[in-house]
């Protein structure tokens, strides 16, 4: 029988594979499991993974309080993870397996119109270009809402088009309930629904449209109650759209560019991309976005990739809240945009095309090969690494946020040396966190008795005795 699909450009049937594409993308895809779980317990731990990780403990006791201003799907998933108690490094774990699961998303999605060989391009740029985040090396590799989103999102993306050509409604509502899914991971998956509106434009779709959204909504609905039930229905919803819409209001102090801000300008999330992709693979994806109009089809697929990149960017861009991992949320539209790009230039005729496809990979050899010498290379680092400097006990730390202190892998953080038995004074450089004047003095000038090292740019006091202010300088006293 004659299957549509081996008509379309770059779909090509798993019986007529070469035996040596099998083995590549074999070896790629063991290098993005390895880099999916290469180190786990590296990294200090962000203020953020210390919330979620707190609130998915209460979950496990049936406190649904803590963390109440975002949903908890993804809190749920991570109570349910039989690793949870043992640590962050072993709660990151599921981290690497929600990786994996959303490079096997994207694969899904882009065979359906390539090929199961070609879709794979995918799901191994996902596992395989950077997503850096700050100073590590890889930002699935810490405990964060966003991987829950996306891997719901891209589920949800491709049940929405199989509803699309099938017109069924059990594919309706299986995308109204991913994509509902992906709202209760976090709610910024809600700004996606402008953008399917791409599924009802065009001659015909009226007579089908109110049937598909009430088999939609009923879908998305129905998985947001169920999973606000918990955290007391509806009502809950409400408050968190209250809590962002203060805490947009309101901003906070963000580090872009090395430049410090009150609240984030419209540009910090692209930045951020900037710095999390690195050049190469920045360059490559944007690239892919552009040819993807020229080559890709159906226009359709184009438009629904368009318009949800353009709804993420249109809520970044206007809030005053911004985060260095916020480009994780709609980066995985633009690798799908590769995944079916590389293919469709792959059966270009012109020149022009074949040359596109040889820049776009060989930009992205080098983008995947920067990433695993830096994931591969990672050492220990920041606190980590200082604290085994410091002396057991009290530790006063300053000259860096507040969200690098919990469980920063010394015995006892604190802000203020009033308190007893202080053993050591870390002091960081963070431009958001300037440094009280004694402590930059202690530091700087350090009286007698106070011995002072630097550690991967932090600053390390110990002393014995007990140090004391006088004046604005502190002295050991006894």
């Amino acid at each position: 029988m004659d299957d549509p699909r081996t008509r379309r450009a770059g779909y090509v049937p798993c019986a007529t594979v070469p035996r040596g594409a099998v083995v590549a993308l074999g070896c790629l895809g063991l290098l993005g499991v390895v880099l999916a779980f290469w180190r786990l317990g590296l990294p200090e731990v962000w203020y953020d993974e210390y919330v979620y990780r707190t609130a998915a403990l209460a979950y496990r006791s049936g406190d649904f309080a803590p963390n109440f201003e975002h949903p908890p799907l993804g809190k749920l998933i991570l109570a349910a993870w039989p690793g949870l108690d043992a640590g962050y490094a072993a709660t990151r774990v599921l981290m690497g397996f929600v990786a994996l699961a959303i490079a096997g998303a994207l694969w899904w999605v882009a065979a359906h119109f390539v090929g199961w060989l070609w879709g794979s391009v995918a799901g191994l740029a996902w596992l395989l270009l950077p997503h850096r985040f700050e100073s590590r090396a890889r930002l699935d590799h810490l405990v964060f809402l966003d991987p829950f989103m996306v891997l719901f999102l891209v589920l949800g993306y491709g049940a929405a088009w199989h509803w699309f050509q099938t017109r069924s409604l059990r594919w309706a509502a299986a995308a109204g309930a991913l994509v509902g899914a992906a709202a209760m991971a976090k709610l910024s998956a809600l700004f996606v629904l402008p953008a399917l509106l791409v599924f009802f434009v065009g001659p015909g779709r009226a007579r089908v449209v109110l049937k598909d959204v009430a088999a939609f909504a009923a879908g998305a609905l129905g998985t947001m109650l169920l999973f606000l039930a918990p955290m007391g229905g509806p009502g809950a919803l409400l408050r968190m759209v209250g809590y962002q819409r203060e805490h947009n209001a309101d901003g906070h102090p963000v580090l872009v560019a090395g430049q410090a801000f009150d609240a984030a300008p419209w540009w910090a999330t692209f930045r951020y991309a900037w710095d999390g992709l690195g050049a190469w693979a920045t360059v490559v994806l944007v690239a892919a976005l552009v040819l993807a109009v020229r080559f890709v089809r159906p226009l359709r697929l184009v438009a629904l990739l368009l318009a949800s990149l353009a709804s993420f960017w249109v809520l970044f861009a206007q809030s005053r809240v911004a985060l260095p991992h916020y480009y994780y949320d709609w980066v995985w539209l633009p690798t799908l945009a590769l995944g079916l790009v590389l293919p469709a230039l792959a059966e270009g005729a012109t020149r022009w095309a074949r040359t596109a496809l040889v820049l776009l990979v060989a930009g992205a050899v080098v983008a995947t090969g920067a990433n695993a010498v830096g994931v591969l290379g990672e050492r220990e680092s920041g606190l980590v690494l200082v604290a085994h400097h410091v002396p057991p006990g009290r530790v006063l730390v300053a000259g860096l946020p507040p969200s690098s202190w919990p469980d920063a892998h010394l015995d006892e953080v604190i802000s203020t040396l009033d308190a007893p038995y202080v053993q050591a004074v870390v002091v960081g450089n963070h431009p958001l966190s300037p440094v009280p004047e004694p402590l930059r003095l202690l530091v700087d000038e350090p009286p007698p008795g106070v011995r002072v090292e630097e550690v991967d740019g932090y600053r390390i006091a110990t002393w014995q005795g007990t140090l004391a202010l006088e004046g604005d300088r502190y002295r050991i006293v006894g």
